[in-house]
């Protein structure tokens, strides 16, 4: 244990110091003053560098003098751990509001995961939701039945095809593949090479509130047993609003600059040898709606994949909880998907269906439904029928039909 509460207080003296890798001397002094403040009699710089250089904890670095951790990941953790005992110690969460703060750079995001695993009571994860909700305070929620976003207005109802019948099987093993290269272990040098006067860009606001997001979820699953009733509310509200929040802020930051964004397609694709058919404005402002959509319809599944299970989903979809916005309501809807609650998937996804009929609020509903189809192991083969004959067309009907809207555009139609 002495050699583990050592490793964290040398990943923490890193971490704050941005010292990486770092110096024996600097080893010496910080196993110093661990042995001084627990009273250790017995452990010195050279025993603690023997045993984790030995166990490969730490490598040591081609200059003979400096050590890393094993992995960026062995650093986080360690820098977690640390900072859990000394919030338990002291109190002071000063070190975790640094992190929070900064989680949109590098190895503080990670670090901020492992203390979501290790955290042995509410007051850590409490304090991180705490933090996320006041940071994003000020955003606007993105509201599905008052589109205030111009270029989302008046959106088309995407033509979906029915699940093929291993389409479950090909969707796991492709998801396989990109968890094991997105897992696969990618070592810098540079780990504290970031600037923090750039804390405050859109895309790092973006990063650290979609961290934070991810967090509360895996927080209000993995707690969601030892979490007073008040506190459980406060859960479910920010897991249903942060998506919102999170997606208006991108989709406005694109709606001010369209035109910039068109232009530059345009000119570049003038400018550049393109091969193919060009994209007309037209065809650039629907692929700027489509990826709007796509990250909309992403950020409620990550929030259902890191928290909604049997015991959270009850939670999740009490109305008391929430109010009945549009959003709300297709955010349950992949609450109840993620369950495998069929019935009550079909029965509010066809009622929300019929009573829209724009696409920003149709696409969401109809992906929903056809995820069911694809992963339900419950849905009976009749129900799955009528769903899929009902909503999404045949892989040969699609084609037709696509041929057929392209030439009448094509001949001004």
């Amino acid at each position: 244990n002495d050699i583990i509460v050592a490793l964290s207080e040398i990943a923490h003296y890193i971490h704050f110091n941005k010292e990486y890798p770092i110096s024996a001397i600097h080893i010496n002094d910080v196993i110093t003053e661990y042995c001084q403040y627990y009273d250790n009699r017995y452990l010195t710089s050279a025993r603690f560098i023997e045993i984790t250089e030995t166990s490969g904890l730490l490598l040591r670095a081609p200059s003979g003098y400096e050590f890393r951790f094993a992995s960026k990941n062995h650093l986080a953790y360690f820098i977690a751990k640390a900072l859990n005992r000394k919030f338990h110690d002291t109190g002071s969460t000063s070190d975790l509001e640094t992190i929070v703060r900064q989680s949109c750079f590098s190895i503080n995001g990670d670090i901020l995961l492992f203390l979501t695993y290790i955290s042995d009571n509410v007051n850590i994860p409490r304090l991180l939701l705490e933090q996320a909700v006041s940071y994003v305070s000020a955003w606007t929620e993105f509201d599905l039945s008052n589109i205030g976003v111009q270029y989302l207005r008046a959106m088309p109802t995407n033509l979906l095809t029915q699940p093929a019948d291993n389409e479950k099987e090909q969707e796991v093993r492709t998801q396989t593949i990109d968890e094991e290269e997105y897992d696969a272990p990618i070592e810098t040098v540079d780990i504290y090479d970031y600037d923090e006067t750039e804390i405050d860009k859109l895309t790092n606001q973006l990063i650290r509130a979609s961290l934070q997001l991810k967090i509360i979820a895996r927080n209000f699953s993995a707690f969601i047993s030892i979490l007073p009733a008040t506190a459980k509310k406060d859960y479910v509200l920010a897991m249903y609003q942060l998506p919102n929040k999170i997606f208006n802020q991108w989709a406005e930051y694109v709606d001010n600059n369209l035109e910039r964004f068109v232009e530059e397609i345009v000119n570049w694709q003038e400018t550049t040898e393109v091969k193919g058919k060009k994209m007309s404005r037209e065809n650039i402002i629907r692929f700027f709606q489509e990826t709007s959509q796509a990250l909309l319809i992403s950020l409620y599944y990550n929030i259902s994949i890191h928290g909604a299970n049997d015991n959270t989903v009850d939670y999740l979809s009490q109305q008391d909880f929430i109010s009945t916005s549009l959003n709300y309501q297709i955010e349950r809807l992949i609450f109840f998907e993620k369950v495998d609650d069929y019935n009550a998937v079909i029965r509010e996804a066809e009622a929300l269906y019929s009573q829209h009929t724009d696409g920003m609020a149709q696409n969401p509903i109809l992906a929903n439904l056809r995820r069911m189809l694809v992963y339900s192991d419950k849905i009976t083969d009749r129900e799955r029928r009528r769903i899929s004959s009902k909503y999404f067309a045949p892989q040969t009907q699609t084609i037709i039909l696509m041929d057929r809207q392209k030439a009448q555009k094509e001949n001004g139609i």
